[in-house]
């Protein structure tokens, strides 16, 4: 703040920034990084026991003798 006159009477000049774009951007930067976390967590999750039971069902598939046969 800075004293200053205005129409002969003293008065005070306050300077305001806006800086709620650039809070904005660092929420939106934030959840991405959520976002992305999290998906890869979903994501590897969700892989690893779908690929046991790939696996499994295809062993059982080979053993059974594939197609036509039972």
């Amino acid at each position: 703040m800075v004293s200053c006159l205005w129409g002969n009477e003293e008065g005070v000049l306050l300077i305001l920034n806006d800086v709620s774009l650039k809070i904005i951007n660092e929420k939106l930067r934030e959840l991405e990084r959520f976002k992305d976390k999290m998906l890869s967590t979903v994501t590897h999750d969700l892989k690893t026991p779908l690929n046991s039971i790939i696996m499994i069902m295809e062993n059982s598939f080979e053993q059974k003798g594939g197609l036509g046969k039972k």
